[in-house]
């Protein structure tokens, strides 16, 4: 029997022990109660109410105002049922439509509010509301007579509404006066803010007040004119916009109030790993998509003899940023690997990340705590050693690559206590720096970029000068060129690798991803491509909440960095230069950009494993993957010019057609291009030549498919002739009369009679 429900009011943890309870027969009762029906607290960003519950006539006691006990079992009082939908009405024209939507809007405050949460702020219950919610979207504002201007030209008037995942505009178009209804920015991509104009000054519309919402990604910053506004509309505007994109805690964003009504149908894991054939991927699990023993032994480690399990981190004891189970090298036990853990920063120690198909590995820590004196674990040679010994090769070198600069990490060793290892303390061991800057570059080369991006006035003529200046590419080329050193250490010398930043989860987690993404064929496909992200990226403790600024309404807090983004970035200088290689396209990679901002699934809401099952992020939230393996989702992501590999595949192309198994990054400036699909999406800017290429080649892909279906129906009709002459002959056969032995041919006439016979 499952643990009762532990509710501790003052710190609002609420553990559940049995989600089923009420779905098997408890239902809701209004009872004659002074605060029956009213809001009287929040879970999340819904608000709840105070209501009695009954099973089957027997009595439920009421533990709070927000818990109820049967039994022995405690549980949650129901969220409020979501009004009623309205239809929108019909309207002819602007204003209208306008003029349809002016009516004033009644609210209901909450007589006992929760003082630890936000108050309570109920949606309107008059017209207009959008047509199109999200499952667990609640629309809590409307404003009607708002400008939205695009751009310094395009300015559409129309409605706007405020529910707890985005802002909508609702607005006509066309002759016909149809509405539309069109995203203007979610509350996970918000980063600030900001109120312009007003009695004493103004822009654009004279004394009209204005709202710029500054967003995380590099759509342009939204300003919103609110023609018709009273005195406090905007404050009240500016507040629930902050209320929802700032709610300080991670568990009133919206991931943990969608409920997708998907309905998964997972195929068997072993059929997921076995091919890299992504059709027979559709309607999965996403939060069952990576199995780290599958995708193992996919790898042919040998696990149970130079590599093990171990569950020395269970329950995050040793290190919150790792797997409770991760794979060590066989022969150092637990008291040992706790030594060794407790000589890495974090507790992050080596683990096992990939394996070649040669043997050589690729293993993954942060850095060591050897400070200026230059201390030194036996515990943590012996860790190393151990993974030198499962290398078949035997000569070969532990090869230990440093993203970082050198000057960086001795700083880290004279400042910090920290450092990198001394090569004379670890056996067969060499170390290289690969000068990945840190954060706080890559933050202000990301916001430079952003600068020139959106601004209107630049000038063409020295665009690509100032586009060096932001040293974005520059950053982009050095993590490229310090992937391609880690293919040639592992595929080329045969030699196994270690890779590590400071902490282990930013620099670290591009260039070993990177790494297993050129030199593993599966994780260039869709699905193989979201288990990389979330072995390498979600697993191995990459900060998403902290370097996305989640839930964080300090937009200058200086542990925000583009990794993420950067990696993206990096992974799509790949695709441009294999395009063969790759079964996804870049419109994959940038709604995985851009659904890592909204907080729309949990893919992306915790820092590290530890917080994800605090939060119960996988029992509470949506996963990104599922998403992408519906079936109404996949096809759109696939690249037509994929071709699998050889080696991987069972129906394959022709020879000239098939990608390589193993690709190269071409690390010069001069192969590095700057993606004006992302950067500049918010002016439109496309790569017209390569969206013609890929045109033609999908007309070819149908041509194809066309002269299939024809060449299918030829064979198919031959074959009903083959067989319509077939059976004539035979008939014929039949009819004609039987020789009788000895008439006819005398040397041939018993033989011709036998076989007319037969």
């Amino acid at each position: 029997m499952a643990e009762p429900l532990t509710y501790t009011k003052d710190t609002e943890h609420l553990l559940f022990s049995d989600p089923e309870l009420v779905r098997q027969g408890i239902e809701l009762t209004d009872e004659s109660d002074e605060n029956s029906g009213k809001i009287v607290g929040w879970l999340g960003d819904l608000p709840f109410k105070k209501v009695y519950l009954t099973k089957l006539g027997n009595k439920v006691e009421r533990v709070s105002d927000y818990a109820v006990k049967f039994g022995d079992k405690h549980q949650i009082i129901f969220p409020t049922r979501k009004p009623p939908r309205r239809e929108t009405p019909p309207a002819d024209s602007v204003s209208d439509y306008l003029a349809a939507t002016t009516a004033p809007t009644t609210t209901a405050a909450s007589s006992s509010p929760d003082t630890r949460r936000p108050s309570v702020l109920p949606a309107p219950t008059g017209p207009p509301s959008l047509q199109r919610l999200l499952e667990g979207e609640v629309e809590f504002l409307s404003m009607p007579d708002v400008i939205w201007s695009l751009n310094e030209t395009v300015n559409i008037p129309g409605v706007l509404f405020v529910t707890n995942y985005q802002l909508q505009f609702l607005y006509t178009e066309g002759p016909s006066g149809k509405p539309q209804q069109r995203c203007v920015a979610t509350m996970g991509s918000i980063t600030r803010v900001e109120k312009v104009g007003g009695q004493k000054s103004g822009q654009l519309f004279g004394k009209e007040r204005q709202v710029v919402i500054h967003r995380k990604d590099f759509h342009r910053e939204v300003t919103l004119t609110l023609r018709g506004a009273k005195s406090g509309d905007r404050k009240k505007l500016v507040e629930m916009i902050n209320r929802f994109a700032f709610p300080g805690d991670i568990r009133r964003m919206f991931a943990f109030s969608y409920r997708p009504r998907w309905q998964f149908n997972p195929p068997q894991l072993q059929e997921l790993h076995a091919t890299l054939n992504s059709e027979c991927n559709l309607n999965v699990d996403g939060w069952a998509l990576y199995q780290a023993e599958a995708d193992f032994q996919r790898m042919k480690v040998p696990l149970g003899d130079k590599w093990v399990w171990t569950e020395i981190n269970k329950a995050h004891q040793i290190c919150k940023s790792y797997p409770e189970r991760f794979v060590v090298p066989q022969g150092v036990g637990d008291v040992k690997l706790a030594k060794a853990s407790s000589f890495r920063t974090k507790g992050r120690m080596p683990m096992l990340s990939w394996m070649h198909k040669n043997g050589a590995t690729i293993c993954r820590s942060s850095q060591p705590k050897v400070g200026a004196l230059s201390s030194r674990s036996t515990e943590d040679e012996l860790l190393l050693s151990k993974i030198l010994d499962t290398n078949p090769r035997p000569n070969a070198t532990m090869m230990i690559l440093d993203p970082r600069p050198k000057t960086n990490a001795d700083a880290n060793k004279y400042m910090m206590g920290s450092g990198y290892e001394k090569p004379e303390y670890y056996r067969r061991t060499q170390i290289l720096f690969l000068d990945v800057a840190n954060i706080h570059a890559m933050r202000g080369s990301q916001q430079s970029l952003r600068t020139l991006c959106h601004s209107v006035n630049r000038s063409d003529t020295d665009w690509n000068t100032q586009l060096d200046q932001t040293l974005w590419l520059s950053h982009i080329q050095i993590i490229l060129a310090a992937t391609a050193r880690v293919i040639k250490e592992i595929h080329k010398n045969g030699n196994c690798v270690l890779v590590h930043c400071s902490d282990g989860w930013d620099r670290t987690s591009q260039v070993v991803s990177l790494s297993m993404l050129c030199m593993d064929p599966f994780y260039r496909t869709l699905s193989g491509f979201c288990i990389l992200i979330e072995k390498e990226w979600v697993n191995a403790g990459h900060m998403f909440v902290t370097r996305l600024g989640h839930a964080n309404s300090n937009y200058a807090d200086e542990n925000r960095a583009p990794i993420f983004l950067q990696w993206i970035d990096c992974v799509w200088q790949l695709l441009r230069q294999y395009p063969l290689s790759f079964e996804f396209n870049e419109v994959f990679l940038m709604r995985i950009i851009d659904e890592a901002s909204n907080c729309r699934f949990g893919t992306f809401i915790a820092d590290n494993d530890h917080s994800r099952k605090l939060f119960d992020v996988e029992g509470s939230t949506a996963s990104l993957w599922s998403y992408f393996h519906r079936k109404e989702n996949f096809y759109s992501y696939l690249n037509p010019l994929y071709s699998p590999p050889a080696t991987n595949i069972t129906s394959l192309p022709t020879a000239a057609s098939r990608s390589e198994e193993i690709i190269h990054p071409r690390a010069s400036m001069k192969a590095i291009t700057f993606w004006l699909a992302f950067y500049l999406r918010s002016r439109n800017y496309r790569d017209k030549a390569y969206e013609a290429i890929l045109e033609r080649v999908f007309e070819m892909q149908c041509k194809i498919e066309e002269l299939q279906i024809r060449l299918a129906e030829a064979e198919k009709k031959q074959l009903q002739q083959q067989q319509q002459v077939q059976h004539a002959e035979f008939s014929a056969l039949k009819r004609a009369p039987s020789v009788k032995p000895g008439v006819g041919d005398d040397n041939g006439g018993d033989d011709d009679g036998a076989v007319l016979q037969e």
